[in-house]
C-alpha cells in the first residue's frame, strides 16, 4: 500500500515515543497534555505539502487525537507495535477526513 507522507511522519512520530526510553515513565496525563504539542507538529508538517488553513488545522487535531490514543493503548497494555497496523490507522483518520475536501 502506498501511504502519504503525513500518514509516514506521523508513524515515525509515534514511533519514537513508543520506542523512547522514558516511554514507560510516561503517566496518562503526561501522554494526554502533549496532544496540542503533537497537532503542532502535524500541522506544519501538513503545511508543508499544503498551504495553511483551517482544513489543516482539523486534521492535524484528529490525526494528533489519533496518535494520543494509539500511544496510551500502547502505554498501558505494552506490546509490539504493528507498523502496517499503524500506518493504516492513521492512514485511514487522515482519508476519512479529507474525503469530503
Amino acid at each position: 500500500m502506498n501511504y502519504s507522507p503525513l500518514t509516514i511522519h506521523c508513524a515515525s512520530l509515534c514511533l519514537d515515543v513508543i520506542y523512547s526510553p522514558s516511554f514507560m515513565k510516561l503517566t496518562m496525563q503526561d501522554i494526554l497534555s502533549a496532544e496540542d504539542e503533537i497537532a503542532d507538529m502535524v500541522y506544519e508538517r501538513a503545511c508543508l505539502l499544503t498551504q495553511k488553513n483551517d482544513r489543516e488545522r482539523r486534521l492535524a487535531r484528529v490525526v494528533a487525537k489519533c496518535l494520543v490514543e494509539v500511544t496510551l493503548s500502547h502505554r498501558f497494555e505494552p506490546r509490539p507495535v504493528g507498523v502496517e497496523w499503524l500506518l493504516g490507522r492513521i492512514e485511514a483518520e487522515i482519508e476519512m477526513n479529507t474525503q469530503f475536501d
